[in-house]
């Protein structure tokens, strides 16, 4: 009894935050599950990091990799720092092995191995040499700093920062600013490297590793003045002058120098709006999402869309696509009675990849990146100096709000409820501190007020643009949603040769002028357009027909392969 006592005491605790999602039971109990996930795997004062199925099974060898900077330790740190700081602390005990590393193969600083164990070691511990991602993986190094200076900013703990943190920013500035080639034009390169995406491997300039090494560059010129240290001036230099490979004519990041638009494993390029905040121009985030969204492998890995549904609801275009990538982050993945993860929706993570295997469960990395969607994309956390930022968004899925409770800043603790109109930020503990919002800052002593973001209200033509909708069947990550939410890039598609998608117009009956389906791919081989005013009597779709709901049935040849519909725009008038 006094066991069970213990460690019910110890989960009440565990569970003092919480994302509550009202009027929606299976997405709640997927948030539990993905919290649970990350809570048994982490506890207070250790320095052991997180593996990507943390201690629920062997995969991966329990090898310490990105996910647990990138993926895991942000939804964390936004509510138990204390659990959080495990992931930086076992860099900062593993950092005399990531010093040999660097001497090793010839850079200076810190040189963190792709994947490591209890000592961080290269040659013992590191397992991916071919293609070599031990050597070129280096974003990994970026991924560290970033954590660090997250860790700091959140805690504002200063002796901790100089006593910790600083060696680890400081090792991995000199491991950048060695690791890049200067050319002759006065800019800089990092060359034959592996960004994120897997499947391309030797590239130069890599745009995410070249910007997370420009921001590492910059936070440890940060840090070094906040303690007092004089940072070298070639830290900037290099920071300032490195490569970052753009289209502006399509005002698309390009993914290194080179890229023909091939398809890719998992999240890279994205990565730059989030969690980076890379600087860009108008239009230039929505376009480079839209981009690298309609390449990424649907068969990859399970945590790339939820840094799609972060940069779409950062985005705010109009429509709804953030509650299309927030379902492909969760649907596909789930397993058995306890929603555990699976690393990809099908035998393989990454079909085009040779080396994977048979997906990992419990997938902890994809639960991280599903638990941050909410987190930090719906309602917009970012961290500063002197506060947070807050910018929050509800899709119109979740019309009965969003409460996020036990959130953390320095020694305050605060909670944040995002309804159809307006949010509510109130704090609860603590020393009040300031929250950036879009109307500029504001300072949180009690509760504040502010406007949710509902881009799914923006004006449109299309009466169908984020209406209700049902289909008949759906291909995992290809769902209803996704015909309706104003993105030409997502898509609906049926589980077989024939299917249906049906979208319910409103209470009152209109009058609809037109119906056009736009194809995903290649056209189906027949489909059929119908309009009903009950949903039990249907007719074929007539120009003027009056209606309250549209159906459109698709057949394809192939149903291992079938057509689905990006978008069913509907005109329509009273």
């Amino acid at each position: 009894d006094r066991i069970f006592a213990a460690n019910e005491r110890a989960w009440r605790g565990a569970w003092s935050a919480d994302v509550v999602v009202d009027g929606r039971p299976e997405l709640q109990r997927r948030l539990r599950s993905a919290q649970y996930g990350l809570l048994a795997s982490t506890r207070r004062g250790s320095s052991d990091s997180i593996a990507p199925a943390g201690l629920t099974s062997d995969n991966y060898a329990g090898m310490i990799f990105w996910d647990a900077e990138t993926w895991m330790f942000p939804g964390l740190l936004a509510t138990r720092p204390e659990l959080a700081r495990s992931v930086v602390e076992y860099r900062y005990r593993t950092r005399d092995a990531a010093r040999a590393n660097a001497e090793k193969y010839g850079h200076r600083g810190l040189f963190y191995p792709w994947t490591s164990a209890s000592r961080g070691r290269m040659d013992s511990e590191c397992q991916s040499w071919d293609p070599p991602h031990c050597l070129t993986q280096n974003h990994l190094q970026g991924d560290v700093s970033l954590a660090v200076w997250q860790y700091y900013l959140a805690t504002g703990d200063r002796d901790w920062l100089a006593a910790r943190g600083w060696p680890l920013l400081r090792g991995i500035a000199e491991f950048w600013e060695s690791r890049a080639t200067a050319n002759t034009d006065g800019t800089y390169s990092v060359k034959n490297v592996a960004g994120p995406d897997e499947y391309s491997n030797g590239v130069d300039d890599a745009v995410f590793t070249n910007a997370v090494a420009a921001t590492a560059l910059r936070h440890a010129t940060r840090a070094a003045r906040l303690l007092g240290h004089r940072p070298p001036t070639a830290w900037n230099r290099v920071a300032d002058g490195l490569r970052i490979p753009y289209d502006a004519d399509r005002k698309v990041f390009l993914q290194y120098a080179g890229y023909n638009g091939s398809t890719i494993k998992q999240a890279d390029t994205v990565l730059l709006m989030y969690p980076l905040e890379w600087p860009m121009e108008p239009g230039a985030a929505a376009a480079t999402l839209d981009y690298y969204a309609a390449r990424t492998d649907p068969d990859g890995p399970a945590m790339t869309d939820s840094v799609h549904a972060i940069d779409a609801a950062a985005t705010g275009e109009p429509g709804c696509s953030t509650y299309t990538y927030l379902q492909r982050a969760v649907r596909p993945f789930l397993r058995g009675p306890y929603d555990l993860f699976s690393e990809a929706r099908g035998d393989k993570s990454g079909a085009e990849d040779p080396l994977s295997g048979f997906p990992a469960e419990d997938f902890l990395t994809g639960k991280g990146g599903f638990l941050q969607v909410f987190t930090h994309g719906l309602t917009g956390l970012r961290l500063r100096e002197d506060g947070v930022r807050l910018d929050p968004l509800l899709p119109p899925q979740l019309g009965e709000g969003v409460k996020l409770t036990g959130l953390r800043y320095r020694d305050a603790t605060y909670e944040v409820g995002i309804g159809p109109r307006t949010s509510t930020v109130r704090l609860t503990s603590g020393t009040p501190f300031t929250v950036h919002t879009a109307q500029g800052p504001r300072h949180l002593t009690s509760d504040l007020t502010l406007p949710t973001r509902r881009p799914d209200l923006a004006p449109t033509t299309d009466t169908a643009r984020c209406r209700p909708v049902e289909a008949t069947s759906e291909t995992p990550g290809l769902y209803a949603e996704a015909a309706v939410d104003g993105s030409p890039t997502t898509s609906w598609s049926p589980a077989g040769a024939e299917g249906s998608l049906t979208v319910d117009l409103g209470p009152q009956p209109l009058r609809v002028t037109t119906v056009t389906p736009r194809w995903n791919g290649v056209p189906p081989a027949s489909h059929t357009l119908e309009t009903s005013v009950d949903g039990r009597f249907w007719r074929p779709y007539l120009p003027g027909d009056t209606a309250r709901k549209v159906r459109v049935t698709v057949r394809s040849e192939d149903p291992e392969k079938p057509a689905g519909v990006s978008e069913l725009r509907v005109a329509a008038e009273r």
